[in-house]
């Protein structure tokens, strides 16, 4: 939750229930709560409005003593409103970034708030049937970021949950005027919003699109806008997952064998903020080790396990899209003699797998470490991606980088001009090495080429940029992928490895069914 303009309207009467509420937020301050605190902070406000201590009743509890100050309040609107200098005195012997302090903010701004498209009764109502839907956070902002005008400011949407996040995007868009096609942002994004909802909320929308339209005066009608107008890089379907970690299997000391590695998959059909509330569902892989030469059918055989789970769990046309994540040792990151995007997948026509569904390299190791900070730094890193929402130019590395240590703190996004150099020993945590030290400061999103290319530096990273521009972090692999399918073989984007790595989406922990010590 961020801080909050509270926005009071000097004509705003307020319900009990209202009035209520801001006691209740109150009185979870410390210095509200407390009665000789209270009176710090009534002094301090009665230096800033003189007199007004005098109007508050004593109340012979608490909380019928800060109803009392909040009628007063209330009562004393006037140019700057009392209730906002009232919180502004809490927030500073409080902290401004208190829990309770922030939570005052937020109930501040949902009583106050004023739509600007739509009357105060259609928006409560809007967010009534908000409480009944749940989408994952990544479909609300593919959702979102269609409904949006050019250009439109968008807010902080740093959320704790779908409910929260749904309820901020509304609150934003009730603030965008109808546009010159005469539609308005809001009713195309409930729109969005119907079309995954469960099946009663749709038709309650549906009649609430229609009074939100006749009230704001824009078009609402399927038939003259079907669709809203979706840029590339945000799809109108979902994801479902198929997340492979390749373990190596250590029998020795000797290191000239053939590696053999075991293997465990899971299947998510779809991806849900909460992580508590993940559905990962084990896959068959046995428990047998495989050579290195066989893992290519294997994930054939996944991938079409996968493929007719996504088949049998459409309800209509609208199929999701395999995202192929897996989670490999630092030496295969980028290994010389195993280039897993042209595994071939299929029977009797044979594609390669990066071509048929998006396809992300992730860290074993990172996923694998117990280390606290490990996790502290990842997760600081996907932040400022979220926060960045769209990919500004990245950090680019060249041949020099690897010869010398770097920070990589706080660094979005890597973009290798070159090809990384080697991991020969699977066995070996190379220290120096910069896929080492992008574990270490949490780097979450980087490219490179699996292969020498014909473009100087000054070219590979114009064609970085021409990817990369003006895409939402969360749509890169599946830019990528569409990208990749196009049939210029010149193109950068063919020879790229996408290093993808969600902190938030991590297989479940599989003690006691993984592979057996030698």
């Amino acid at each position: 939750m961020g801080n909050f303009d509270t926005g009071v309207s000097e004509s705003r009467v307020l319900s009990f229930r209202e009035k209520s509420k801001i006691v209740d937020a109150l009185l979870e301050c410390p210095h509200i709560r407390d009665r000789d605190s209270r009176k710090t902070v009534l002094d301090s406000l009665n230096d800033q409005i003189p007199g007004i201590i005098d109007a508050i009743p004593p109340g012979n509890d608490n909380r019928t003593h800060v109803m009392g100050i909040v009628r007063t309040c209330l009562q004393h609107s006037v140019n700057r409103d009392v209730l906002d200098v009232l919180v502004d005195i809490v927030a500073y012997f409080d902290g401004e970034m208190a829990i309770p302090v922030r939570q005052l903010r937020k109930v501040l701004h949902d009583i106050f708030f004023e739509p600007q498209v739509i009357s105060r009764e259609l928006f409560d109502e809007l967010m009534e049937f908000a409480a009944h839907v749940h989408i994952a956070e990544n479909d609300l902002l593919r959702m979102y970021h269609a409904s949006i005008p050019q250009r439109w400011p968008s807010p902080d949407l740093q959320s704790e949950s779908e409910a929260e996040l749904l309820t901020l995007m509304m609150r934003d868009l009730a603030l965008a005027p109808p546009q010159a096609n005469g539609t308005l942002p809001l009713i195309e994004f409930v729109k969005l919003v119907a079309s995954k909802s469960r099946p009663q909320v749709p038709e309650k929308l549906r009649v609430w699109r229609t009074r939100a339209a006749q009230y704001a005066g824009v078009v609402d009608t399927d038939e003259v806008s079907p669709k809203p107008n979706v840029p590339v890089e945000q799809p109108r379907g979902t994801f479902s997952y198929l997340l492979v970690k390749i373990q190596p299997y250590y029998a020795s000391q000797e290191t000239s064998q053939e590696h053999e590695f075991y293997v465990r998959a899971w299947f998510l059909e779809e991806y849900k903020s909460d992580v508590d509330k993940q559905n990962y569902e084990p896959l068959a892989t046995s428990n047998q080790r495989y050579k290195l030469g066989a893992l290519e059918q294997l994930l054939n055989e996944l991938v079409s396990v996968c493929t007719r789970k996504i088949i049998a769990m459409s309800r209509d046309d609208n199929l999701n899209v395999l995202m192929v994540e897996l989670f490999l040792p630092f030496a295969y990151l980028n290994y010389p003699d195993c280039n897993i995007h042209q595994w071939m997948i299929g029977k009797g026509y044979r594609k390669a797998l990066s071509r048929v569904w998006p396809l992300v390299v992730r860290s074993l190791e990172r996923a694998d470490c117990d280390e606290p900070m490990v996790l502290y730094e990842w997760k600081q890193n996907w932040n400022i991606l979220k926060q960045q929402r769209t990919i500004a130019e990245p950090r680019f590395l060249n041949r020099e980088h690897f010869e010398k240590e770097i920070s990589l703190e706080g660094v979005a996004c890597l973009a290798f001009t070159a090809v990384p150099p080697p991991i020969r020993d699977i066995r070996q945590l190379p220290s120096g090495h910069l896929f080492t030290q992008m574990l270490i400061d949490g780097t979450s999103i980087a490219l490179w080429p699996r292969s020498d290319i014909n473009l100087d530096e000054a070219q590979v990273q114009d064609a970085y940029k021409t990817i990369l521009s003006g895409c939402h972090f969360s749509q890169l692999p599946e830019t990528v992928w569409k990208k990749r399918k196009e049939e210029q073989e010149h193109l950068l984007v063919k020879h790229l490895t996408l290093f993808w790595d969600d902190p938030h989406r991590l297989p479940p922990d599989d003690e006691g069914t993984g592979p057996e010590t030698a």
